[in-house]
């Protein structure tokens, strides 16, 4: 296979590989990969925490996570139209955060999309825009609680360079 076909599958992959790295970066609160993902003329529009330039949305990240102990992003529908290099993609989402708040740990789960705009740089594909759309939530007391799970001898993932899998993978790229 070679040709304009090629070239249109290599792009797709390379903005889906784009989308979970973003997943990657958020969860793992690597900022620094996060900060490379996006174009540096970008705009994230994450109403109602945030909506302007994606390196400030990136600064005010850490403060806006600070009440999740946990998230968990997973896409699911994936679609994406190209032209040349430049693409537009709808992005399902479901988004699960563990949040400490003053009546204890609740599970908030979020089911949206991503409204995309990504460009290709020399570095590869970017998001140029990013909006998220809420189209449903659920939240509840928590049950988890992470001394259970490792007295079961679960292994238990963390937020930032203590998760497993970063002692685990050397191939994956990780911020300073």
């Amino acid at each position: 296979m070679s040709g304009p076909l090629l070239r249109e599958l290599q792009d797709r992959e390379s903005i889906r590989h784009l989308v979970h790295a973003y997943c990657r970066a958020v969860d793992r609160r690597d900022f620094a990969w996060l900060r490379t993902l996006y174009h540096p003329d970008a705009i994230d529009d994450h109403t109602p925490y945030f909506c302007g330039p994606a390196s400030e949305f990136i600064d005010r990240l850490p403060e806006i996570m600070a009440v999740n102990r946990v998230t968990s992003h997973q896409v699911t529908n994936f679609l994406v139209a190209l032209d040349g290099d430049r693409a537009e993609g709808e992005v399902g989402v479901l988004a699960y955060h563990l949040m400490d708040t003053d009546t204890g740990p609740v599970d908030f789960l979020v089911g949206g999309r991503y409204l995309d705009h990504y460009v290709r740089t020399d570095t590869g594909w970017q998001f140029m825009q990013r909006k998220i759309v809420l189209d449903w939530s659920d939240r509840k007391p928590s049950g988890f609680d992470p001394a259970v799970a490792r007295s079961l001898g679960a292994v238990v993932g963390a937020a930032g360079p203590d998760d497993p899998s970063y002692g685990y993978f050397r191939l994956f790229p990780r911020g300073g």
